[in-house]
């Protein structure tokens, strides 16, 4: 297995990905359903990237993160005051079901932390279903903070997340 920055090479992968894991899922509200033009924006805008963690040539999971210029809604309060300049979101995990278990979250997790930290983006936030319990218990094992629980556009409950990160200058830097 290895770990890849996504491209617009890998679209077709990244969509049956998708189409895998939300046939798998109990509840198909648990991961928001993107269009082949959705992921073509996103793979093509500098704002986000995209891990993909592939098992010989197939695509078993992947992840991204959002760094909002200006460009994204805070679906709450709490969210709301922090600066774009500040702010890394969450966003799109999706994991095989065959190599659920098997610790992808926490590699695809630790990419985007240190994607986040390159980016000098200090506070991590995110999302998911209230009954996604094995994707908010990987959150909070990974040090997110609920802030809300609240229904979001769907009208589905959703947990709402934070994390902040410690973003200090190299050891050598001056």
């Amino acid at each position: 297995m290895h770990i890849e920055t996504l491209d617009a090479f890998d679209l077709d992968a990244l969509v049956d990905l998708q189409k895998r894991v939300i046939s798998s899922l109990q509840e198909d509200y648990f991961l928001k359903h993107r269009t082949i033009d959705n992921w073509e924006k996103m793979l093509s805008c500098p704002d986000y990237v995209i891990y993909g963690i592939f098992k010989g040539e197939k695509l078993i999971a992947s992840a991204t993160i959002h760094f909002p210029n200006g460009t994204d809604d805070r679906d709450i309060s709490e969210f709301t005051p922090v600066p774009d300049t500040e702010l890394a979101i969450f966003q799109s995990v999706m994991v095989d079901e065959n190599y659920r278990g098997m610790g992808l979250m926490k590699i695809l997790q630790d990419a985007r932390k240190n994607s986040a930290i390159k980016h000098k983006r200090g506070k991590i936030i995110c999302k998911m279903s209230v009954n996604n319990v094995n994707s908010w218990k990987n959150a909070i094992n990974y040090g997110f903070h609920c802030v809300r629980v609240a229904a979001d556009d769907t009208g589905h409950d959703k947990m709402y997340f934070i994390k902040k990160l410690q973003i200090s200058p190299g050891f050598l830097a001056k």
